[in-house]
């Protein structure tokens, strides 16, 4: 399942920039971008990419990405020095904390997402994948081709993802 989502944040940037016909409306998923940018400080807007970036000492680099032409999903990663990694439960924390913050109806429309993540969390209904360090927690949905929290813990950096793609 992993598979997946490798294919789908690669080809992102090149789906939405290839000027065909989109199934999803790519001037809305610019319009996101600029939005999420603004509305909390300090995001610098890569709108033909379809991120925003913020770097902060106390929470280190957080990414977030929206967008498909033809899947339509999003990917939110933490990213900061750590001298342990973190476990899961703050795993976890981190990663309830991004969905709520950034997968609000009023910005990407994907409150199902956040809460079909936090209760397979919350209720231990995901499936756990550990490889060559990274820890997969999937949650399974048949709204969603992906819905994950990823943990990676690798020379002194950790790394909490969250994603989504659409299985509409």
């Amino acid at each position: 399942m992993r598979l997946l989502v490798v294919p789908f944040l690669g080809l992102l940037a090149l789906l939405c920039s290839a000027g065909e016909d989109c199934t999803f409306d790519e001037a809305h998923q610019a319009t996101v971008i600029t939005s999420i940018a603004a509305r909390f400080s300090g995001g610098t807007p890569n709108v033909p990419d379809r991120l925003v970036t913020w770097t902060s000492v106390t929470e280190g680099t957080t990414t977030f990405s929206y967008g498909g032409c033809y899947d339509l999903g999003s990917v939110i990663t933490r990213s900061m020095p750590l001298t342990t990694p973190r476990t899961q439960n703050q795993v976890f924390a981190l990663a309830r904390e991004l969905a709520l913050r950034f997968w609000s109806n009023d910005i990407v429309s994907a409150r199902l997402a956040t809460k079909t993540l936090l209760a397979g969390l919350e209720g231990s209904k995901y499936t756990v994948e550990k490889t060559n360090g990274r820890t997969l927690f999937s949650v399974l949905s048949p709204s969603y081709v992906e819905l994950y929290v990823e943990h990676v813990f690798k020379e002194g950096i950790d790394r909490v993802e969250i994603g989504w793609q659409g299985n509409f």
